[in-house]
């Protein structure tokens, strides 16, 4: 019997895609949390970071494996959920 797919966060077998505006303390901490529910079968994915500090976003993106957007709208569009 194979194996069943992680369920997601809205209890479906596709993962939550999470996007992130801003790249300070608390999105860090809810990247590194998601990183550890996902360990634990959570389905979930990174879809994009935005921080008007190219810089900071680009760290983050290093970081985190979250691709760097070029606008909170691009970030909205893409997620299914936004810190």
């Amino acid at each position: 019997m194979a194996d069943a797919p992680a369920p997601s966060a809205a209890g479906t077998d596709w993962p939550v895609r999470v996007g992130f505006l801003g790249t300070g303390f608390i999105a860090t901490y809810h990247s590194k949390s998601l990183r550890g529910a996902q360990k634990d079968g959570l389905a979930v994915e990174w879809a994009g970071v935005y921080d008007p500090d190219t810089a900071k976003g680009e760290r983050f993106e290093a970081a985190s494996g979250a691709p760097l957007l070029g606008s909170e709208d691009e970030v909205i569009a893409a997620a299914d959920a936004v810190y």
